[in-house]
């Protein structure tokens, strides 16, 4: 590895102390994989449904009841989106906007690529809401872009943690498309799993918390979210044990017993484990405590997970880079307006969650 070709951090140093930011990034992260995840199964799911629609009218009714929400996921998930990506900037901006340069095309192309695949989510919301049949090949067609971007996002954060890779990109004039064989492949499948399984909880969760005014539709989120999320947990555990194989041996060390900070990947490990059979027994009697347990456990696994990751990630450029190094020069005002803004956007989108909730059910 060349540490000539990994630019200098940025000389103002860290705002504050590394674990703070380190912390705030995995909770925003986790926040944002939530609701893309909620995009990308609903729009799964909705793909799945239009293809029987002509012989299940129920599939056409859930359609219909969360093609909006999933819109809001996506508005939502950009949003949240923005505050890991200023995290990583700040903590190492050096290494991911090195990535960026080396994949300017594909970088360039997520904007596009997303609006892209809202519109097709909002051309089958329109084709729904005027009685006509769910778009499949819309739908079929949203779900590939979203596909596409995990890719991107993936091979850009992969990139960063190979310097050594820099060089041979360079050549290409930022159009190659960094994919690292089965490394790559192992962690998209894992992302991809870790988005279905978040979107199906989230497609049962409004389901469960009476959010899609009809009865039948209610019904059919609960199981059809609940039977996503059963297979896609194991999946993703199943993709995870392959990240952990094929990382090298200083990345797995640091991983799974690298003092301390292995405990986060040994509670990302219990929480998907604890999240598996918690679908499972709301498969057989779907709660509302069970379902929104499944999902609270799942998010704190999230947040282990990145966390986790983030542990790779400096063992991986410990060679040429280690935040520890970065000089910290304290900001608190801009901390404490972002703090200010965190809390209130999340007391927002809990009102407008209870503002848009139905009636309570009698009984579960």
């Amino acid at each position: 590895m060349n540490p000539e070709l990994v630019p200098s951090p940025d000389m103002l140093g860290l705002p504050l102390s590394p674990w703070i930011l380190r912390a705030l990034s995995a909770l925003t992260l986790a926040a944002h994989w939530s609701m893309i995840g909620g995009a990308v199964g609903g729009t799964a799911l909705m793909a799945v449904e239009a293809w029987r629609a002509r012989r299940s009218p129920g599939g056409a009714k859930l359609g219909r009841a969360i093609v909006s929400y999933i819109l809001f996921a996506i508005s939502i998930g950009v949003t949240f989106g923005i505050a890991p990506l200023l995290f990583v900037q700040v903590l190492y901006g050096n290494l991911f906007y090195s990535a960026n340069v080396l994949m300017a095309y594909w970088w360039l192309a997520i904007v596009p690529l997303a609006v892209g695949g809202t519109y097709l989510v909002y051309f089958a919301r329109q084709r729904l809401n005027s009685g006509q049949p769910a778009p499949a090949g819309a739908m079929a067609a949203a779900l590939a872009v979203f596909i596409l971007l995990a890719a991107i996002l993936v091979s850009i954060t992969v990139l960063s943690q190979n310097p050594e890779a820099w060089q041979g990109m360079y050549r290409w004039g930022g159009a190659a498309f960094y994919a690292d064989g089965a490394a790559f492949r192992a962690r998209l499948a894992l992302a991809l799993c870790g988005l279905l399984t978040a979107g199906g909880l989230f497609v049962a969760l409004l389901g469960k918390l009476h959010l899609l005014y009809d009865e039948q539709a209610e019904q059919l989120a609960v199981s059809q979210g609940l039977r996503l999320a059963s297979v896609a947990i194991l999946a993703q555990l199943a993709a995870g044990v392959a990240v952990l194989v094929i990382l090298p041996e200083n990345q797995r060390h640091a991983v799974v017993s690298g003092g301390g900070e292995a405990a986060y990947f040994y509670v990302a490990v219990a929480a998907g484990v604890a999240t598996a059979v918690l679908a499972a027994l709301a498969r057989r009697r779907p709660t509302r405590a069970k379902v929104v347990l499944a999902g609270l456990v799942y998010f704190i696994g999230l947040v282990a997970l990145a966390l986790a990751r983030d542990v790779a990630r400096q063992a991986a450029v410990a060679p040429v880079f280690r935040v520890p190094d970065i000089a910290v020069n304290p900001q608190w005002g801009p901390f404490a307006v972002f703090l200010a803004f965190l809390v209130g956007g999340v007391a927002v989108l809990v009102w407008l969650v209870r503002l848009a909730r139905g009636p309570r059910p009698e009984a579960e």
